[in-house]
């Protein structure tokens, strides 16, 4: 089974990828471009992991590369992004692109940047990009994601393979979360801790497991503690439930408005 297997949607996109790995021949720049939402990071990281898997059916999440670059500990694989605070990449972090896209990789046949939001870029740091995407070292694979190709230079967007990525849409959505094992006892949790206090959060879905007992208590304190709209579903993953959420994620979707509010106790809806 491949991790392809898992990014719901963009069959396009997936399919140009599949080409791109069993002929074996990558391009040297890929433009990934989507609203947000889309899945534009965590389809360039299956991108970076079908470049460097050593496993079958690319990107298998299992061979060393794999497991490294999903952890973002590999260190052939790096993601840029504009600094804390600033919209813009700086120019320190174009001119350390270009010296350390000339070093030979560490352990894998290949290296690959992840440019995130390349849309903020000013035309000086593009002009710079530029110069790799023009004459690209060997064995180097840039992937840069954007919201709109048109903010990008046309001799930037010239020397790369754009792909355009769209929102998997609610059916596909709802699909994904029946088939996600929601237990998290026994893994790290702190990805999901971040999602919790991000500034654009406005809603939470709780799955969980009927007759977890855990999740009692980690629910009831999210509860008191949540400023946001918050759902919990519970699943004994039968055909029977599968209907079941799936209405209940649409009513909850629709109630996420612009004339919804939340109340002090976050614990519902206040229309306005």
């Amino acid at each position: 089974m491949s991790l392809l297997d898992r990014f719901y949607g963009n069959d396009k996109a997936k399919e140009a990828l599949v080409f791109y790995q069993r002929d074996g021949r990558f391009p040297h720049g890929i433009l990934l471009e989507g609203t947000e939402g889309s899945g534009r990071k965590t389809f360039a990281r299956l991108i970076a992991a079908a470049a460097l898997c050593e496993g079958e059916n690319p990107p298998c999440g299992q061979c060393r590369h794999c497991r490294k670059i999903l952890k973002g500990i590999h260190p052939d694989v790096q993601t840029i992004s504009s600094e804390p605070g600033k919209k813009s990449f700086s120019k320190e972090q174009i001119e350390r692109l270009r010296a350390d896209a000339w070093v030979k990789p560490n352990e894998a046949p290949r290296k690959v940047y992840i440019l995130c939001e390349a849309q903020y870029m000013t035309s000086w740091a593009q002009n710079a990009l530029l110069k790799l995407l023009e004459e690209p070292p060997a064995g180097v694979l840039f992937l840069l994601t954007c919201d709109n190709r048109s903010k990008l230079l046309e001799t930037v967007q010239s020397r790369v393979v754009a792909l355009s990525l769209m929102e998997p849409g609610e059916t596909l959505t709802a699909k994904a979360l029946l088939e996600q094992i929601p237990c998290m006892r026994m893994t790290d949790v702190t990805g999901r801790e971040s999602l919790r206090n991000s500034k654009d959060l406005v809603g939470i879905i709780y799955h969980t497991v009927k007759f977890c007992d855990y999740y009692g208590f980690e629910y009831s304190k999210l509860r008191k503690n949540c400023g946001v709209p918050l759902l919990k579903l519970e699943s004994d993953y039968t055909a029977q439930s599968s209907g079941q959420l799936r209405t209940r994620l649409e009513a909850f979707a629709e109630s996420l408005s612009p004339e919804t509010a939340v109340d002090k106790k976050g614990r519902g809806q206040v229309k306005r």
